[in-house]
């Protein structure tokens, strides 16, 4: 029950500040960190490995992020970073759904769905983007994005800004779901 307890705590505050990243892009990494640690007290609480996992993901991800903002790496390190984040976000989603049905709190589930959504809009942004910059044959992003058709231009900025409202969606249910913790039928 004390684990719960503070993994209530943590998630609440992680996600919160995982929100705030639009003020301070290092609330973001620290979201992760926190957030990691409230899902590996909730695995351990609950001897789910599956949520133990995420929460390790979570906190390696928030910590490799960091890192490789702080400190320019080779393109090659960039890719593992950037297949950490994708993995530790696929695990994040699961272990929403695998809490929902541990805790019964539907808000788990429905952040979990949400985050489906944003890993759908945001892959329909790469493809479009990658679409641009090949279609366009120019040396860099910013040339291609000037080149390229205004409503396809339009159409990947509106997927972007659809994908980081869901986000901060799904967040704020990730948010009153562990404020639910305390509540759940789950004792």
């Amino acid at each position: 029950m004390e684990k719960r307890s503070t993994a209530e705590m943590l998630g609440t505050l992680g996600y919160l500040l995982a929100m705030g990243a639009a003020l301070l892009p290092q609330f973001r990494y620290a979201g992760f960190i926190i957030t990691g640690t409230a899902w590996i007290l909730l695995g351990i609480s609950e001897r789910q490995k599956v949520l133990v996992l995420a929460g390790s993901l979570l906190t390696a991800d928030g910590l490799v992020s960091y890192i490789s903002r702080c400190f320019l790496l080779g393109t090659s390190l960039l890719v593992c970073f950037i297949v950490l984040g994708v993995v530790a976000k696929g695990f994040e989603m699961y272990a929403h759904f695998k809490a929902s049905t541990i805790y019964g709190i539907s808000w788990f589930w429905w952040s979990g769905v949400t985050r489906i959504l944003v890993l759908i809009l945001l892959a329909a942004f790469s493809a479009i983007l990658a679409f641009i910059i090949v279609q366009a044959q120019a040396p860099s992003i910013d040339e291609a994005l000037r080149k390229t058709d205004p409503t396809l231009y339009h159409t990947a900025a509106t997927l972007l800004v659809a994908g980081g409202i869901a986000e901060l969606i799904a967040s704020l249910l990730s948010v009153v779901a562990f404020s639910s913790l305390g509540f759940s039928k789950k004792k």
